[in-house]
């Protein structure tokens, strides 16, 4: 599964990383702004157009130009990306900031400086949603097919 840290902090995302791979998580890619994180989600479609290969995304909520809550919102808005968890990383922790970055789409949020097995047990949970969403959606896939198949 892949997970994809945007962070403009060069230091938070090798550590991030480090954790990420110390737990197994190999395929990680890398943002520095919200905007590379758009581009790299674009690029990260298949050639039909459909499905990101994107399983996760940790996203820090200060970034210059676009924020990333406005970034979250920019990513949900989109049909591709919506079952996308995104998990916010951020020193911010001001009620307000939580409430938008919720209200976009975020689905929880760490605390800077975090610990290991706080990144460790987000990540596994965010993971097992998007798995089972993915699931879920497979299934309904199969079902709509049947009945179309049934009813010609």
């Amino acid at each position: 599964m892949k997970i994809l840290i945007v962070d403009d902090s060069e230091m938070s995302i090798l550590i991030i990383q480090s954790f990420l791979n110390s737990f197994g998580y190999e395929d990680v890619a890398f943002a520095k702004s919200a905007i590379e994180a758009l581009e790299l989600l674009e690029m990260s479609l298949s050639e039909d157009g459909k499905k990101s290969d994107i399983d996760l995304i940790l996203m820090d909520i200060i970034m210059p130009e676009i924020d990333g809550i406005k970034a979250v919102e920019i990513i949900k808005s989109k049909e591709d990306f919506k079952d996308i968890p995104i998990v916010m990383i951020t020193a911010n922790d001001e009620e307000k900031s939580l409430e938008y970055a919720f209200e976009a789409g975020a689905i929880d949020y760490i605390k800077k400086p975090f610990t290991r097995i706080d990144l460790k047990a987000r990540v596994r949970s965010m993971l097992k949603l998007k798995e089972e969403v993915d699931m879920r959606k497979k299934i309904e896939q199969e079902i709509i097919k049947r009945q179309i198949l049934t009813k010609n």
